[in-house]
């Protein structure tokens, strides 16, 4: 199996002129943890929510006057579309990522999380995944 088959492909994104306030207000709508940050279609990085309370509200306090650019990573893991399911679960492992954008000739195409691998793998599978992605 492919990842292009698993991956989710209705995407919300962000700039990374965007405020922080902007940024969270997404993730609460959409019930998600992380956005991608492009400029058009090109991935320039992702912020989290663990970004945006690490870096921006733990940073001091005050975090409505920053914008996405100043507490976001810049994303240098990524899957292919063309990239098997396994292969990209055992990147995931190795790097303990737990969603990673998806490219296809330099362009944000999908977003491929933990939990939609484990709608197509064993239990054990994922269970594996999942223990070495949460190691200290």
């Amino acid at each position: 199996m492919l990842v292009r088959d698993i991956m989710s492909k209705d995407l919300i994104t962000v700039s990374k002129d965007e405020s922080l306030k902007k940024a969270a207000t997404l993730m609460r709508e959409y019930d998600i943890g992380i956005l991608p940050v492009v400029e058009g279609q090109k991935l320039v990085g992702v912020v989290t929510d663990r970004d945006i309370v690490t870096r921006g509200v733990c940073k001091d306090g005050n975090c409505s006057d920053l914008s996405v650019s100043e507490i976001m990573s810049k994303s240098t893991i990524f899957a292919s579309p063309n990239q098997s399911v396994d292969e990209a679960l055992k990147t995931m492992s190795a790097q303990q990522i737990r969603r990673v954008p998806v490219l296809e000739q330099n362009k944000l195409c999908g977003m491929l999380s933990l939990g939609d691998i484990s709608k197509s793998k064993s239990d054990v599978e994922v269970s594996k995944a999942l223990c070495e992605i949460s190691k200290p």
